[in-house]
């Protein structure tokens, strides 16, 4: 038996305590299309503009910290290829500026027809979580 229903907690309640401190950002990717769709929190935590249609990936990718990229990019293709899940911790910005650690998870769904996606969540590492916040000029 799972360590919180053992305990009397519900989904509902794990969820509703982890988003009292960080809002939730969520997202989907279509892996047959290769398109991108992530809920408003998630503009909100790149800096992006807000649009029901497929982010943009290039201004995506230059929001995470170019000494994170390339490991970003290798999980997610990963997550692409083969059902798993996976968690990660990087740094992004939103202004440009400073960077804050943002941590990712996601997970392979399979869908009745076609490839599948991957589905996942993101959210900012409390900043008392860590020490160093890297800015801009120091990249």
């Amino acid at each position: 038996m799972d360590g919180a229903k053992m305990i009397g907690l519900t989904d509902r309640d794990i969820v509703e305590m982890f988003t009292l401190f960080s809002p939730l950002a969520y997202w989907r990717v279509d892996l047959d299309t290769g398109h991108v769709y992530g809920c408003e929190d998630f503009s909100r935590l790149f800096g992006l503009p807000h649009s029901d249609r497929p982010i943009d990936m290039i201004a995506l990718a230059s929001r995470i910290h170019p000494q994170d990229l390339v490991s970003v990019m290798e999980i997610f293709e990963a997550a692409s290829t083969r059902p798993m899940s996976y968690q990660d911790v990087f740094q992004a910005t939103a202004d440009g500026r400073t960077y804050r650690y943002i941590c990712a998870m996601g997970r392979f769904r399979a869908k009745p027809e076609g490839s599948g996606e991957i589905v996942g969540m993101t959210y900012e590492v409390p900043p008392h979580h860590y020490t160093h916040k890297a800015r801009a000029e120091d990249v």
